[in-house]
């Protein structure tokens, strides 16, 4: 919990801190109850949990330390409109990571029914997994932070711009992964098999052929990490929780229905076939989402002297198709001057058929007040600017089949 708001707050070197302490203290208990004090397997679970809350204590140290204001105790309350928000966010991503987590089960018990050496090979496989996804899960940290903390500054542009650099270093770096273990693979899976000569080829053979499946394809999970990563930090939690299903669904129908035509080659194609199809569905739920954050807002407010961007409008008509050249803007906003301005988007198709929405800005006043307190004939001069309250409302697309339509 302290490390996610560690992270939210734009410092992800702590959380790593935290974790790198944690794991060393952790071996370090392990060896001193297990080995020296000879508690076994109780010994192995003191030394988690105490690593675990040195650890918790760390980050809430370090989170004392960063935020703008003071914890306390007695200022803690429950707050039913806020508890009820992370659960809408949170609920469906606990879904989301347990439907996951059942498809990997029900595969795993497909793999079984083609004997010992396969388990072990495909065993071996997975036992790399994290080590293929470590950078794809830390991408997915960083995107959500970046995306929600310019979603709260309306910062729409930034997102787009973000994510798709964000995408593109994902994808160099599970090329780099993906070919590092194509030319490395098989020396790192011998470390995870055992058995006579004859079992480790065997066991190698499946174990590697499955590996440079993953390894081949592993630039489509980072994508999917990125943009399942992108919508959750822009407050849809929804479409990952569906990209969870349809990984389900994909995994075990492939592992269902592959083999009985392409017998252990079935099993391979079952994860990456689920990275496909979600990433697909999240892609274009991203996609769809930036445009809608794209488009602007029907109603603007913004203070006397900022800058105002016309965002524009788009217009398509059933029968004209894409009309968005003959739209005539008509309007001004003064920025220089505090009051409501209506901005009007007028379009007619062949037909003579006109639509028109508006864009409504308000520009509100800089106030400066200047106070002054004498103290032994002394004067001192303080001011201070009051930016007002900004308030906008997401644009509604209007489609009107004829006449037609200006979004």
């Amino acid at each position: 919990c302290f490390s996610s708001i560690l992270r939210s707050l734009g410092d992800s070197s702590t959380p790593l801190l935290a974790m790198i302490g944690g794991a060393i203290t952790n071996i370090c208990l392990d060896l001193l109850f297990v080995v020296v004090f000879k508690w076994g397997i109780a010994g192995a679970a003191i030394a988690t949990l105490l690593a675990q809350f040195l650890t918790t204590i760390f980050c809430l140290y370090m989170l004392k330390k960063e935020l703008p204001f003071k914890l306390e105790l007695t200022k803690f309350k429950f707050e039913k409109k806020i508890i009820k928000n992370l659960l809408q966010l949170g609920s469906p991503l606990a879904f989301q990571n347990l439907i996951i987590s059942i498809g990997g089960i029900m595969v795993q018990s497909v793999v079984n029914r083609f004997g010992f050496l396969f388990i072990a090979g495909f065993t071996a496989t997975n036992k790399l997994y994290g080590l293929l996804e470590v950078a794809a899960i830390s991408f997915g940290y960083a995107i959500t932070t970046f995306n929600s903390q310019n979603l709260g500054a309306k910062q729409y542009e930034r997102i787009k711009k973000g994510v798709a650099q964000a995408a593109f270093l994902s994808f160099c770096t599970s090329v780099i992964i993906g070919g590092s273990m194509i030319l490395f693979g098989k020396h790192i899976l011998l470390l995870f098999i055992s058995g006579t000569p004859d079992q480790i080829n065997k066991v190698l053979t499946i174990s590697y052929k499955y590996l440079f499946i993953m390894a081949v394809c592993l630039p489509i999970l980072y994508m999917l990490h990125s943009y399942r990563s992108a919508l959750q930090g822009m407050e849809n939690t929804f479409i990952p929780m569906v990209s969870g299903i349809v990984e389900l669904f994909i995994r075990v129908g492939v592992a269902l229905i592959f083999p009985i035509f392409l017998g252990q080659n079935g099993i391979y194609l079952a994860e990456v076939l689920a990275w496909t199809g979600a990433a697909v569905l999240l892609y274009i739920s991203y996609k769809i989402k930036i445009y809608a954050l794209l488009k602007g807002n029907s109603e603007i407010t913004l203070n006397q002297g900022d800058k105002y961007n016309d965002e524009g409008a788009s217009a398509t008509d059933n029968i004209d198709g894409d009309i968005t050249s003959k739209i005539k803007v008509s309007g001004k906003v003064d920025i220089t001057k505090s009051g409501t301005y209506t901005i009007t988007y007028t379009v007619t198709d062949k037909a003579g058929n006109r639509t028109e929405v508006t864009r409504k800005v308000t520009v509100v006043a800089t106030i400066t007040t200047t106070m002054s307190t004498t103290k032994k004939k002394t004067t001192t001069k303080k001011s201070y600017t009051s930016s007002g309250s900004v308030k906008t409302t997401r644009a509604t697309t209007q489609r009107i089949t004829t006449p037609p339509t200006i979004t």
